[in-house]
């Protein structure tokens, strides 16, 4: 019994929202609203999504280079000064000659010479180019012989076509390149 008036009353109450006919679907203006809500989240995530693959590839590109750092390194205390040529991952590296390595999107310069205060690697990307789509955006790698004769490590924008300071990671941002 109780149940039966339960049940009566709940379908009144239905019938009454719905104003006596079920609802079919969605209306266009739930469904424009739903399409509005859909293109301002991808007009906010999607440049986000981009420079965050982008500084991904900076970073990338900037740690490939640390095994050619730690030859660097043994070869200075070794020699007392900078190689002027870097044989490391199986390349010869000159600044005339790049050699490719990690894949063939990251490329890489070295120069250095052994009275030199400073070894420098300029890496460039294929698959990172300038806003016009013209050129590898460049980043660098350096290696400082202090006036006391400590070695400090260091990273940045490159020299021709600089990565934007927003993409490199944060201990590289404002530092200035040694040439």
């Amino acid at each position: 019994m109780r149940y039966s008036k339960l049940l009566e009353i709940f379908n009144q109450l239905r019938k009454t929202i719905n104003f006596g006919k079920a609802k079919q679907g969605f209306s266009l203006i739930e469904l424009m609203v739903v399409v509005a809500i859909a293109a301002l989240l991808a007009a906010i995530a999607i440049p986000n999504y981009r420079n965050y693959t982008r500084g991904a590839k900076v970073v990338e590109m900037i740690a490939s280079i640390d095994p050619c750092q730690t030859r660097i390194y043994q070869e200075f205390l070794r020699e007392g000064g900078f190689p002027a040529t870097m044989r490391c991952l199986g390349q010869n590296l000159t600044d005339t000659a790049p050699g490719e390595f990690i894949s063939n999107d990251i490329r890489v310069r070295y120069n250095g010479t052994a009275t030199a205060t400073c070894a420098r690697f300029i890496l460039n990307r294929t698959d990172l180019t300038t806003a016009d789509g013209t050129a590898p955006l460049e980043a660098a790698v350096w290696i400082i012989r202090t006036a006391e004769g400590d070695i400090r490590y260091g990273c940045g924008a490159g020299l021709s076509n600089p990565v934007p300071e927003e993409l490199l990671p944060r201990n590289c941002r404002g530092t200035t390149i040694c040439t």
